[in-house]
């Protein structure tokens, strides 16, 4: 396991990766960047954490779009979970904002890592309105606009999500029944967004 794992990063990362083994002390992992500086991991957690002094490759951002991609994915089937076995409301519409923020920075980063990678935390005051990201990432793939109905919902989860109503519990969880924020249409659009997503993966064979 330890050896796939250092194969994988030899191929995430330019340089060399080797795993040196020891008698009386533990595995210590040595890598050599593009530069030639030599980085003295130590324990592989502590490997972990020199790595972004290496320069990555293209497979490696790959890979990064890909765990963006099935994070969010897995966020989306963690609300229908819930929802189905009677959980809070609330707490399912936001795993839905949370599976579409990062499904679609997934899709971003698959498209051009370079330009979007900076851009993440920038959508907004908060770096989650899921509007401005909805909107790039339709741009960007060159897909229709969102109808209006479709919009508006998006913009209510948004405004919710953003103000960090839907985790926490608040006078908004008194005022307003969960069961009247409409989500249907953004999730029903979200599938669509699944299978664009899954034929990147296909292109790129990760």
């Amino acid at each position: 396991m330890c050896e796939g794992w250092s194969l994988e990063i030899g191929n995430a990362f330019r340089g060399a990766v080797v795993r040196q083994h020891r008698i009386d002390q533990p595995a210590t992992w040595l890598a050599s960047g593009e530069g030639g500086s030599e980085l003295d991991g130590g324990v592989m957690k502590t490997f972990i954490n020199e790595t972004v002094s290496l320069t990555a490759t293209d497979y490696a951002k790959r890979l990064a779009a890909t765990a963006m991609y099935r994070k969010g994915k897995s966020f989306l089937g963690a609300a229908i979970l819930l929802k189905r076995n009677g959980g809070d409301e609330y707490v399912v519409l936001h795993l839905i904002c949370q599976g579409i923020e990062i499904t679609l920075k997934g899709l971003l980063l698959f498209k051009d890592y370079e330009k979007f990678r900076p851009k993440l935390r920038k959508y907004g005051k908060s770096g989650h309105d899921l509007l401005l990201l909805a909107d790039d990432v339709l741009a960007v793939f060159r897909l229709r606009p969102m109808r209006a109905a479709l919009r508006a919902e998006l913009q209510a989860l948004s405004s919710l999500y953003e103000g960090q109503l839907l985790r926490y519990g608040t006078f908004h969880d008194i005022l307003v029944d969960p069961h009247t924020v409409a989500s249907s249409l953004v999730v029903r659009r979200m599938v669509a967004a699944g299978r664009l997503a899954e034929r990147e993966l296909m292109r790129n064979q990760i």
